[in-house]
C-alpha cells in the first residue's frame, strides 16, 4: 500500500498472511523488503480509523443491540449481534497490539498470543458465545445480566487500553463515547 486509502482497502488477512510466521528462505529480496515495511504496521491515521470503526461496532452490536435482542428473546438475531461484536473485539485487540488480524477462522485462536487484551478478552468471549443459546432456556433477565456483565468487562478492558495508548481519555466504558477522541487524532482528511 502506498497511500492511507490503499492501506484501508487492502484486506487485513492478506497483510497478516504476508507478515505472520518466520521467513525461512530469503532469496527474493523484493518480498522481504515489502514484508519489512508491512511489519511496521498501519500508518497511525489508518490504525486510528480502524480502531474507531471497531469501537463503533462493539458499542452498537454488543453494548446495545445484543442486550436488546436478549430481552426480545430472539436467538438468531442475538447470535448475529454476538458474532459482529466478537469479530470487532478480536480485530480491536489485534489493532491495539499492532498486529494484523488473520483470516476470520484464525482470529480468535491468534488472539490468545496477544500481550494486550488477549488474556482478558479470550475467556470472556468464550463465555459470552454461550449466551444466545440460553435464550428461552433461562429467564430473560438472567441471560441479559450475564451478557451485560461479560460485554461490559470486554469493553471496559478495551476502553482502558485506549486510555493507556492515549487514543482516548473518556473514563466511560461505553465505546461509542471514545470514537470522536480517537478520530480527532487523525491528521489526513
Amino acid at each position: 500500500p502506498q497511500s492511507n486509502m490503499d492501506w484501508l482497502m487492502t484486506p487485513e488477512a492478506h497483510l497478516a498472511s504476508a507478515t505472520n510466521g518466520r521467513l525461512f528462505h530469503n532469496q527474493n529480496t523484493a518480498f522481504s523488503m515489502t514484508r519489512e515495511k508491512l511489519l511496521a504496521f498501519y500508518p497511525e491515521d489508518v490504525r486510528r480509523k480502524k480502531i474507531a470503526a471497531r469501537a463503533a461496532i462493539m458499542a452498537q452490536a454488543g453494548q446495545y443491540n445484543l442486550l436488546r435482542l436478549i430481552r426480545r428473546e430472539d436467538k438468531v438475531a442475538a447470535s448475529l449481534a454476538f458474532a459482529r461484536f466478537a469479530e470487532a473485539s478480536i480485530s480491536m485487540a489485534h489493532l491495539l497490539n499492532r498486529r494484523y488480524t488473520p483470516f476470520y477462522k484464525w482470529g480468535f485462536y491468534n488472539m490468545r498470543t496477544l500481550p494486550k487484551l488477549g488474556g482478558v478478552i479470550v475467556p470472556l468471549l468464550a463465555s459470552l458465545v454461550r449466551v444466545p443459546a440460553l435464550i428461552g432456556e433461562k429467564p430473560a433477565a438472567a441471560v441479559h445480566e450475564e451478557a451485560f456483565q461479560l460485554t461490559e468487562e470486554i469493553c471496559a478492558a478495551t476502553a482502558e487500553e485506549l486510555r493507556v495508548q492515549a487514543l482516548s481519555y473518556t473514563p466511560d466504558s461505553f465505546l461509542q463515547g471514545h470514537i470522536s477522541e480517537i478520530m480527532e487524532g487523525i491528521k489526513d482528511p
